[in-house]
């Protein structure tokens, strides 16, 4: 499956939604690798980087404003993949 353009955080299966809040964190190794925050705590509280600001980064982000390290949900694929079929009937 091609990347959709725009790719939006909550379709990317890297994305999780903070608890109690509308916001979501990436979990991404790559992106979490780079973080200040994700990497100096001792609790392993603070487990990913805020999807807003990830994707605020222009050119030196990680995933940046283009998702580059986008991926869809297991879920979504399921569907697009029983739309595919009902429709071939």
């Amino acid at each position: 499956m091609e990347k959709p353009y725009p790719c939006f955080c909550d379709d990317c299966k890297w994305s999780v939604q903070k608890p109690g809040t509308i916001l979501l964190e990436c979990k991404h190794p790559l992106v979490c690798n780079v973080d200040g925050f994700a990497l100096g705590t001792t609790t392993r509280v603070y487990e990913g980087v805020s999807c807003d600001i990830e994707r605020s980064k222009r050119w030196f982000g990680e995933c940046g404003r283009r998702g580059r390290l986008w991926e869809q949900k297991e879920e979504n694929v399921k569907k697009c993949k029983e739309e595919d079929q009902s429709s071939d009937r």
